[in-house]
């Protein structure tokens, strides 16, 4: 399956809980203007965020709307909307609830449909409590989700007639597919627990 690269893969080099929705939100800004934030610029959005690099104050992860609010305050996003939410992973879900996944994830698709560039797409998802790992495909190995993490939908394609979704990791290019990591519907349903849509 071809998919295009990414211009640039961050990295993130000092840890801190929920500095993944940071980095997050800078692949998904540069997907949105081409401009790559800055590792400095990256880490003071986490900060006005209520994000610490101080290792004795990590324990309250840093979500969404946090960082995505404060982008908007500064002026680098226009407005952004959350259009899936999933926090029952193993709970059977009613139909009504399916209905409402169902239509997120439409709207997950029209944001991407033909590449619009005022769009882009974040998600949170569950991963296994060893970290994220993949098949020699790229795709995520089976396992006991206990953690979360936050990472870009790239785009939306199609691999052997089915559905695809090309997320961006934000471990830098060695890891996964040059940074990239692929799901299918079955690992959408199984790992994804929100979906913000960012307008430019």
């Amino acid at each position: 399956m071809k998919y295009l690269l990414p211009l640039m893969m961050n990295h993130i080099y000092k840890q801190s809980k929920g500095i993944c929705t940071a980095y997050a939100f800078a692949n998904a800004y540069e997907k949105l203007t081409g401009i790559i934030l800055t590792e400095e610029e990256i880490w003071d959005l986490f900060k006005e965020s209520g994000g610490s690099d101080d290792p004795s104050e990590r324990e309250g992860a840093i979500s969404y709307p946090d960082i995505l609010t404060t982008a908007k305050h500064k002026g680098l996003i226009k407005e952004f909307k959350k259009v899936y939410f999933n926090p029952a992973i193993y709970i059977k879900k009613s139909l009504a609830k399916a209905q409402e996944l169902h239509e997120g994830k439409m709207a997950i698709f029209n944001a991407l449909e033909a590449y619009k560039k005022n769009y882009a797409v974040v998600l949170g998802i569950w991963v296994p409590s060893g970290g994220l790992k993949l098949t020699t495909t790229g795709y995520p190995l089976a396992g006991d989700l206990k953690g979360y993490h936050a990472v870009h939908l790239y785009r939306i394609g199609r691999d052997k007639r089915r559905t695809v979704y090309i997320v961006e990791n934000s471990w830098g290019p060695k890891w996964g597919l040059d940074g990239l990591f692929k799901m299918t519907e079955s690992d959408f349903d199984r790992m994804v627990r929100e979906a913000y849509i960012i307008i430019k």
